[in-house]
């Protein structure tokens, strides 16, 4: 007996054969694509279930079929589950870095090749078809694998730069390629030509330009005021023409220019009848001077001055031509007022055409006093004196024990101060300044001390060439000096009087020791002595043994002998000479260790001793060490 089930799982078909009349069951499986094994089994178990009802006496045969049934699916399914399909493989483009995406091309055009490698069909378009008037791309398709195009634009006639972009594509992947391409170079200006009148001014000119350029100009007589500008516009540059005082219409170029591109403005300028001054004003100091004027005229032209009559400016040569200078001489002004004189140079026939110069000339500044020192008694009181002056000025005081009296006026002004008292037994003295920015006097006022005898300063220090010092004394009466027993100071004068310098020459001091002597002043009336001291410095000297030294190769140590009234220094001049004790006072020994020469050539070096300006040098010389003569037994013992 057999039981024929046909049913559909899905999109699959399965047949499946029972043959109950053997022992044995027999199971086919066809399984078209993968099913739903799921719900195969359950069909399967509907089917047993339905043969159990129609044939009860062959349960057990049912339950072994079941469960070969079940063996063969399971290894049906098994089967189908590791049947893996190939991928498909995933589309790609690769460029090596070498190649450049964003090539740029010239203006006259060009070709650019651009390599890659893809994974499968491939295809090169524009993304704007607007482009294709001046690009072209090809191959514009490829299969997978080594690829190449050629991507190539023709010249650019316009004045843009211009881009287009170039898209490879492989399945779902994509390169872009952005092709720029320069624009033609543009260089033009809207008008050629310029006129000016002689009077000059400014002309713009307008300079259409995508590109950067330079001007230059031809002639002085024509500036540029404006920089150049970048860009495909109206740009305006700006000049100055300068007044033509040349008598003659001239020209001039203006060249805007870039690489091979230029263009040139011609400028026109003509001309007038002029009389014209280099310069209108000078100011000439109170001690008079010279002054030069250039004059430039198309005219003969006469000169005059205003006022008519000028007794302090003198012409010193003059000549009508049509450029050129007149001299004239300022003298002194010796008043205490500024003056004026006005030049004109003008054209007989045409009066209007004329230039004038001013010449200012200072006046002689002044502040006059009656006298510059004043003695005030000790008590104090009024002290007032009269300044003359054709300038302000202000006053100040170097002290606070004068205070200046306020009063009004400028010419003869009567100054007034208030002299404080002084309770000191020494002489005081201040300076009362009268100045402004440019001049300045001072008065000196010296006030009496209780006990009027005093010396400014009482030490003096002189140097070994001697010289004069001055010794300053203050006094109420009269004082006498008392010389030094000394040979070496003298006194040139000899004055007794209320304020008195003395001058003493102090001769040159030919020893090597320090020298002093005291000068003593005695006051008449009181018998009170002040002292002056003298000090003068030594003759400064450094003395040596011997000035030279010869040692062998081997090396050794000296001893120089050094006498002197000053500390000085000691340095080597080499390495292989080392000092080994420094001793900068008075008699001293200096020892240095010459160390082994061990070339073959000899050497030199010195030890040098400085001290206030005075410099001693000792040479040491050494034999290289085939040299045989020269050893340290050798050396000089007496001073050279």
């Amino acid at each position: 007996m057999f039981l024929h089930i046909h049913f559909q799982v899905g999109i699959s078909r399965h047949r499946i054969l029972m043959d109950s009349r053997t022992s044995s069951s027999r199971l086919s499986c066809i399984v078209k694509s993968n099913a739903d094994f799921g719900g195969l089994i359950g069909v399967l178990k509907n089917a047993i279930i339905l043969k159990y009802v129609h044939m009860k006496r062959q349960i057990y045969s049912l339950q072994l079929l079941f469960v070969i049934l079940l063996f063969m699916v399971s290894a049906c399914g098994g089967n189908e589950d590791n049947i893996t399909p190939p991928e498909p493989e995933t589309p790609a483009i690769t460029v090596p870095d070498s190649e450049n995406l964003r090539p740029v091309l010239n203006q006259e055009g060009g070709t650019v090749s651009i390599s890659f490698t893809t994974t499968a069909d491939w295809t090169a378009s524009l993304v704007n078809t607007r482009a294709e008037s001046w690009i072209t791309v090809t191959p514009s398709s490829g299969s997978k694998g080594k690829n190449e195009i050629t991507i190539t634009t023709t010249a650019n006639e316009t004045y843009d730069e211009r881009n287009a972009t170039v898209v490879l594509k492989c399945g779902s992947a994509s390169k872009n390629i952005v092709v720029t391409q320069k624009q033609k170079d543009a260089l033009t200006v809207t008008s050629s030509k310029y006129e000016v009148d002689s009077k000059g001014g400014n002309i713009n000119v307008e300079v259409k330009a995508n590109i950067s350029f330079e001007v230059e100009i031809k002639t002085d007589w024509i500036k540029q005021q404006t920089e150049k500008i970048r860009a495909l516009t109206a740009s305006n540059l700006n000049f100055t023409i300068e007044p033509n005082e040349t008598g003659d219409k001239r020209e001039g170029e203006i060249i805007i220019k870039s690489g091979e591109l230029s263009e040139t403005v011609k400028v026109y300028q003509g001309f007038e009848n002029f009389i014209t001054l280099t310069q209108k004003d000078f100011t000439i100091p109170e001690e008079g001077g010279s002054v030069d004027i250039e004059i430039k005229s198309t005219l003969g032209y006469e000169v005059k001055m205003l006022p008519d009559v000028v007794d302090w400016i003198t012409e010193v040569q003059s000549r009508a031509v049509s450029t050129h200078t007149h001299h004239y001489t300022v003298s002194p002004n010796d008043t205490y007022d500024s003056r004026e004189v006005k030049i004109v140079f003008y054209n007989p026939k045409d009066k209007n055409v004329a230039d004038t110069v001013t010449i200012y000339q200072l006046q002689k500044d002044a502040i006059v006093l009656a006298q510059d020192e004043y003695i005030m008694e000790a008590k104090g009181g009024e002290l007032d004196f009269t300044v003359s002056a054709n300038v302000e000025f202000k006053v100040s005081v170097s002290a606070d024990w004068i205070e200046q009296i306020s009063t009004r006026g400028l010419i003869d002004k009567r100054l007034k101060f208030v002299v404080k008292e002084n309770t000191s037994d020494e002489n005081r003295e201040t300076v009362i300044t009268i100045s402004n920015d440019k001049l300045e006097q001072h008065i000196k006022v010296i006030q009496k001390g209780k006990n009027i005898f005093s010396i400014k300063q009482k030490e003096y220090t002189v140097s070994a060439a001697g010289e004069q010092i001055r010794v300053e004394v203050t006094a109420t009466g009269k004082y006498s000096i008392q010389m030094p027993e000394v040979d070496w100071i003298a006194e040139v004068t000899t004055k007794a009087t209320v304020t008195n310098t003395h001058v003493f020459t102090i001769a040159a001091n030919e020893g090597y020791d320090e020298r002093s002597a005291e000068i003593t002043f005695i006051d008449g009336e009181s018998g009170l002595a002040e002292t002056v001291k003298v000090i003068q410095k030594q003759l400064d000297a450094i003395f040596i043994g011997q000035d030279e030294y010869t040692l062998g190769c081997e090396g050794g140590t000296i001893e120089i002998k050094v006498d002197a009234n000053v500390e000085y220094t000691v340095t080597t001049s080499e390495n292989w000479i080392e000092q080994i004790t420094t001793r900068a006072l008075s008699t001293g020994i200096l020892r240095f260790t010459i160390l082994a020469n061990d070339s073959e050539s000899q050497r030199t070096g010195s030890v040098t001793l400085t001290g206030n300006d005075i410099t001693k040098i000792i040479v040491i010389r050494q034999a290289g060490k085939d040299n045989t003569s020269g050893g340290i037994d050798d050396m000089p013992t007496q001073p050279w």
